[in-house]
């Protein structure tokens, strides 16, 4: 769902992570993310692939808002705390991550399938 307010931090994260300029790779959504980029300049952006451990903490508070976020129900606050919790995997312990989650659930929550066989069976499809 597209936030109304074009010219928001909402609207950037989401246009980022799934609306017209998308970053398909989600580490670098996640940086692009975090690095305050322009979302038609997001997919140019130039990146290594390794995003540096002094974002943890902004990694951390970027999940805690985008969890909560009724603009960005859905698939863009599924990838960005989906490649947030997979950052954090290398930084901290799975049981801290664990922890870390149960305290900022979010309000869409992340599914994960196997197949698409279980993503239909879940949805009550056949």
């Amino acid at each position: 769902m597209e936030p109304q307010d074009k010219s928001s931090e909402m609207h950037r994260l989401w246009d980022i992570s799934a609306g017209y300029s998308w970053v398909p790779d989600p580490v670098k959504m996640l940086f692009a993310c975090l690095s305050n980029v322009a979302p038609r300049e997001a997919n140019r952006l130039e990146f290594d692939g390794v995003i540096p451990s002094t974002y943890q903490p902004v990694a951390m508070l970027l999940y805690k808002v985008v969890a909560n976020a009724d603009e960005l129900k859905g698939l863009a606050s599924q990838r960005i705390c989906g490649a947030i919790e997979t950052f954090l995997s290398t930084a901290m312990s799975k049981d801290e991550v664990e922890d870390f989650k149960q305290q900022h659930p979010m309000k869409t929550s992340i599914k994960k399938y196997g197949s698409i066989l279980e993503e239909m069976g879940a949805e009550g499809g056949s």
